[in-house]
C-alpha cells in the first residue's frame, strides 16, 4: 500500500530574531508583568496626545509663519516623543514667527524705499503726481498696497510716454499717413514704456527706410542691387524684424557691391545661427516630451509609438506641447475607462456574492469568491499599480472568478440531484502501533461511481479539517487506482491509505469535511455533524467518526 504525500507548515510565533515559541507560552510569561505598564503607557500617551493637539493649534495660530514652516513644525510635533520635546518645538516655532514678523516689517520698509526711488525716477510724471504717489506709498501698510501705488505710477508714466512718442511720430515728416496710423496704433497697444520707445525707434528706422527708398527712386536703376539685397534679407525667416531693418540700413549705406555682399553674408550667418538654435531647442523639447510619454503607464506601446512619431514630425515647440497634452489626456482616459470597467465588474461580482451564494451548500464557492475578490483588490491597491493595464487585468480576473462561482453553483446543484447524491458509510482510523500500521479508511456509497469518478480524470477526493483549513488528503482518483488506494465499484468509493510520514497527521487530527469533485459535480459529502478524531502518533486501535 503506497503513501500519499502532501506538504504542510507549522504555525508559531517568532520572538526577536532568533526564537520560535508557542503563543500560549508568551501569554503566561507576559500577562502578569504587562498590566501596570500598559496603564501607565496609556496615561502618558493620552497626555502627550493632548499636548500635541494643543501645540498644533497654537502653531496654526502663528500668523507670521509660512505654510511650509507650519507643516514642518506640525510634523515635528507629531513625531515628538515627550511633552518637553513638544514644548521646545513650540518655543522654536514662536521664535521663527517673531523673526518672520520682524523681517516682514523690514522688507516693507525696503519695498517702500525702493518704490519711492522708482517713482522719483519717473521722468514723465510732474511733481504733483509724484507727491501724491509718494504719500500713498508712505501710508501703505502692506507689500500689496506698495505695489498698487507703484502700478499706478507706472501706468501714469506709460500714459505720458505714449503721448510723448505719439507727438514725436506725428512730427516725423518722412512717414506716410498710412505708416503714421499703423505706428500710432502700435504705440496705443504698447503695455510698457520700453515697447512705446521701441515703436518710436521703429518709426525712426522706417523714416530712414523711406528716405532710402526715396533716394533709390531718385537714383533709379543705380541702386537696383540694394533692392535685390533687401528682398534677400526679407526672405531670411529666422531673422527678427529689428535685425532685418538693421541689415537693410547697412545695405542702404553701402557704397559698393562688395559692401552689400558682406552685409548679406552677415545676415545669412545670423539667420543660420538663429535657425540652429531653434532646431536645437526643438530637438531637446522632442526628447523631453518623448521621455515623458514613455513614462505614461496607461498607454499601450503602440499608442506611445504613435505619439512619439507625431512629436518627431512636429515643426515647432508649440506643436510638441499640443501632442504631449493629447498623450496625457489619452493616458488619463485609458486609466479612467479601465478603472470604471473594473469598478462595474467588481460591483457585479460582489452583488452576485451577496445575492446568489447565501445557501450553506454553496459555502465553498462563496469562500473562494471572497478570497478571489480580496486578492484582486490587492492588484490595484497601490497608486503605482493604478493604471489601465492593472485595472484590465483585475477586471479579467474578476470575470473569471465570477464565472468560476457560477460554475460552482451548477456543480453543487448537479451534485444535489437525487440520482447523484453520495453518502459516507465509513470513516475510520485503524492503527497498530506495535506493527507500525496507521491507516485511514473511507467508504462512500452512491450510483454510477465508476462512470462518474473512477474513470473520470477530473475526479478528486479532498479530506480536510474545515475549521483550520487543513487538507489531509487530496488525491486525483484515477492516479491511485492501480496501487489500491482506491478500490471502487459501481456503487461505492472505497479509499484506504497510510498516514505514515504525513507531517500534518502526526498530531491531533480532526476530519470534519469530505469533498468529492468532478468537472460537472461538487459534493460536500454530509457527515451529519460527525467528525473523526485521533492522534496520528499516539492513538492505537480503531476509531470511527462520531
Amino acid at each position: 500500500m503506497s503513501k500519499l504525500n502532501s506538504k504542510s507548515k507549522k504555525k508559531g510565533i517568532l520572538i526577536g530574531v532568533g526564537g520560535f515559541i508557542a503563543a500560549s507560552t508568551i501569554t503566561g510569561v507576559v500577562a502578569g508583568v504587562a498590566v501596570n505598564k500598559q496603564a501607565n503607557d496609556r496615561r502618558v500617551e493620552s497626555e502627550l496626545l493632548a499636548k500635541k493637539t494643543e501645540t498644533v493649534n497654537k502653531i496654526n495660530g502663528l500668523s507670521s509663519l509660512k505654510p511650509e514652516e507650519v507643516n514642518k513644525f506640525n510634523k515635528e510635533v507629531n513625531e515628538a516623543r515627550s511633552v518637553q520635546e513638544v514644548d521646545e518645538i513650540l518655543t522654536k516655532a514662536a521664535q521663527t514667527s517673531s523673526t518672520n514678523k520682524a523681517n516682514q516689517q523690514a522688507q516693507l520698509i525696503k519695498s517702500k524705499n525702493d518704490a519711492k526711488n522708482q517713482v522719483s525716477g519717473l521722468v514723465s510724471l510732474n511733481n504733483q503726481q509724484k507727491e501724491l504717489l509718494l504719500k500713498e506709498i508712505d501710508e501703505a501698510d502692506s507689500e500689496q498696497k506698495v505695489q498698487t501705488a507703484l502700478v499706478k505710477a507706472n501706468q501714469a508714466q506709460l500714459a505720458s510716454k505714449k503721448t510723448e512718442v505719439k507727438n514725436q511720430i506725428n512730427d516725423l515728416a518722412d512717414l506716410t499717413p498710412e505708416q503714421k496710423t499703423a505706428l500710432l496704433k502700435e504705440v496705443e497697444a504698447a503695455d510698457s514704456t520700453q515697447k512705446a520707445e521701441a515703436v518710436l525707434e521703429k518709426a525712426k528706422t522706417l523714416v530712414q527706410t523711406n528716405k532710402t527708398s526715396k533716394r533709390l527712386l531718385l537714383q533709379q536703376q543705380a541702386n537696383s542691387k540694394k533692392i535685390e539685397a533687401n528682398n534677400q534679407v526679407d526672405q531670411l525667416a529666422d531673422l527678427s524684424d529689428n535685425d532685418k531693418n538693421k541689415f537693410k540700413e547697412q545695405i542702404a549705406n553701402s557704397s559698393s557691391q562688395e559692401d552689400i555682399n558682406k552685409v548679406l553674408e552677415q545676415a545669412n550667418q545670423l539667420n543660420n545661427q538663429n535657425k540652429a538654435k531653434k532646431e536645437k531647442e526643438l530637438v531637446e523639447k522632442k526628447n523631453t516630451s518623448s521621455s515623458e510619454i514613455d513614462a505614461l503607464t496607461s498607454l499601450t506601446e503602440q499608442q506611445k509609438t504613435e505619439f512619439k512619431n507625431k512629436i518627431n514630425s512636429a515643426t515647432s515647440k508649440e506643436d510638441v506641447d499640443t501632442i504631449s497634452e493629447q498623450a496625457n489626456q489619452a493616458n488619463q482616459k485609458a486609466k479612467d475607462d479601465a478603472m470604471k470597467a473594473f469598478n462595474n465588474q467588481r460591483t457585479l461580482t460582489t452583488t452576485y456574492l451577496t445575492d446568489s451564494l447565501n445557501d450553506q451548500k454553496y459555502i465553498d464557492g462563496k469562500t473562494q469568491l471572497q478570497k478571489d475578490i480580496k486578492s484582486i483588490d490587492e492588484l490595484v491597491k497601490e497608486s503605482s499599480s493604478q493604471n489601465s493595464f492593472k485595472y484590465n487585468e483585475a477586471k479579467e480576473k474578476l470575470e473569471n472568478a465570477l464565472t468560476n462561482a457560477k460554475k460552482h453553483i451548477e456543480k453543487v446543484n448537479k451534485a444535489n440531484e437525487t440520482e447523484n447524491k453520495l453518502e459516507v458509510t465509513k470513516l475510520q482510523y485503524q492503527a497498530s502501533l506495535v506493527h507500525n500500521i496507521k491507516n485511514l479508511l473511507l467508504l462512500i456509497t452512491g450510483k454510477n461511481i465508476n462512470t462518474r469518478f473512477t474513470t473520470n480524470p477530473t475526479a478528486k477526493l479532498i479530506i480536510k479539517n474545515s475549521k483550520n483549513d487543513i487538507v489531509y488528503f487530496d488525491p486525483i482518483i484515477v492516479n491511485h487506482i492501480e496501487n489500491d488506494v482506491f478500490r471502487n465499484t459501481e456503487t461505492k468509493i472505497d479509499f484506504e491509505a497510510s498516514i505514515k510520514g504525513r507531517k500534518n497527521m502526526e498530531q491531533d487530527v480532526e476530519i470534519d469535511k469530505i469533498i468529492l469533485e468532478i468537472d460537472q459535480e461538487y459534493h460536500i459529502v454530509d457527515l451529519k455533524g460527525k467528525t473523526l478524531k485521533f492522534n496520528g502518533t499516539k492513538t492505537d486501535g480503531t476509531v470511527d467518526y462520531k
